[in-house]
């Protein structure tokens, strides 16, 4: 949990509520120090209202060093990006998403297994999410109905990867953003890292047996094989399906796209910003549209498109790093719930605290970059449609 406190030109002061422990903290660089209040540890923490930019060469990658198709920005393990072609009928180009997202699964398994590199669950995840979205964005043309078998095994096996993935992240951007800015946070940090490790092989044991276990196991060869034969067609689809399936995909694809650029612009409109539950929305929202986007962009090459890749990502950033600071607050709580050593809830309470000044900072660059999604010009609008698109969305999410 935590709340705003007042704030002023130089600091940024934010409360945090732990077990056992009610931490203050004033955000600028300089030193730490340590008091106590009422027989309860209280800290006042400066590490840097914008430690979240000051990464030191080697640190671990941040949110937007990550790539949806692959490792690490600038690294030579990203895979071969698809290209869905104008002359495929929408039958084809499903199938071609399916499968290669497929085949980026099962090129992770192995990373993910072995819990060496935390890189393997995270590609496993970014594929089950794909292959989840490629499902809900050719609806129109294959019922919910026919794949909800598939739908449920990927949501199944994405509510596991998750823990595994948060305890990650927690590490990696959290836990390391304070090293070396606390003073005397030796022996709380080494507690701390202890406590999440422990839960991360927990996790990572959960995330071995799933992989083994023989509902993944079907559920891997029964999709293949729904894939390869295009087992959708047997279905017992209406009328309308099939006409669909055989209709290009540029047609889809612009029926797709429209639909969820209208729904990610009036989500935003209405969006409170102060509404973490709101917030969540919004970047489901803003997730599946650039799903869509990444889908069927080799259908529209243009300069808009690519602006509005980038806008799109933008955002899905912004928002993810603030959804990540709701979610990291609340699992270092949990983290350090029983503890009665002061020193690791005081060292979670400075994490914490700079997720929720990385979070309030993150906030405060919504509005912009909302605005420049907006101004984006899909390729695949007349002027008059893109007119219309532009009144939906000309509302900023509100404050």
């Amino acid at each position: 949990m935590h709340k705003a406190c007042p704030t002023s030109d130089q600091y940024t002061r934010i409360g945090i509520s732990l077990p056992n422990a009610d931490i203050g903290f004033q955000f600028q660089i300089g030193m730490a120090a340590r008091r106590e209040r009422g027989g309860r540890p209280v800290a006042t923490v400066w590490c840097g209202g914008d430690a979240f930019q000051d990464r030191k060469k080697g640190d671990a990658p941040t949110r937007s060093q990550y790539r949806e198709d692959g490792a690490v920005n600038g690294s030579s393990g990203a895979k071969k990006e698809l290209v869905v072609q104008a002359h495929q009928t929408t039958a084809e180009a499903f199938q071609g998403i399916l499968r290669h997202n497929l085949a980026g699964m099962t090129a992770w398994v192995e990373v993910a297994d072995t819990g060496d590199d935390s890189e393997g669950v995270h590609q496993l995840r970014v594929a089950t999410r794909r292959l989840r979205a490629a499902l809900v964005l050719f609806r129109r043309a294959v019922p919910r109905a026919v794949s909800t078998p598939f739908r449920d095994d990927m949501r199944w096996f994405a509510s596991i990867l998750a823990a595994a993935r948060e305890l990650d992240v927690l590490l990696a951007e959290g836990v390391a953003a304070v090293v070396g800015r606390l003073a005397s946070s030796g022996a709380g940090e080494a507690r701390l890292r202890q406590i999440i490790h422990l839960r991360r092989e927990e996790a990572y044991h959960q995330v071995r047996e799933a992989l083994r276990a023989d509902r993944y196991t079907h559920f891997r060869s029964a999709f293949a094989r729904w894939i390869e034969e295009q087992a959708w067609q047997r279905a017992e689809l209406p009328a309308k399906c099939r006409k669909r399936l055989a209709q290009g995909i540029e047609i889809h694809a612009r029926v797709v796209l429209e639909q969820r650029h209208i729904k990610l612009l009036q989500c935003g409109a209405a969006t409170n910003r102060e509404d973490p539950v709101a917030l969540h929305r919004l970047r489901i929202e803003c997730k599946k549209y650039r799903y869509a986007l990444d889908f069927f962009a080799s259908l529209f090459p243009d300069r808009k498109t690519l602006a509005l890749l980038a806008s799109s990502r933008q955002l899905q950033d912004a928002l993810g790093m603030m959804n990540d600071g709701t979610q990291g607050v609340a699992l270092l709580s949990r983290m350090v719930e029983g503890e009665s050593d002061p020193a690791p809830i005081f060292h979670a309470g400075a994490v914490a605290g700079w997720y929720v000044c990385r979070h309030k900072e993150t906030g405060s660059r919504l509005d912009a970059l909302w605005e420049g999604l907006i101004k984006a010009e899909p390729a695949w609008l007349t002027r008059k449609e893109r007119y219309r698109y532009v009144r939906l969305g000309e509302v900023s999410p509100r404050k």
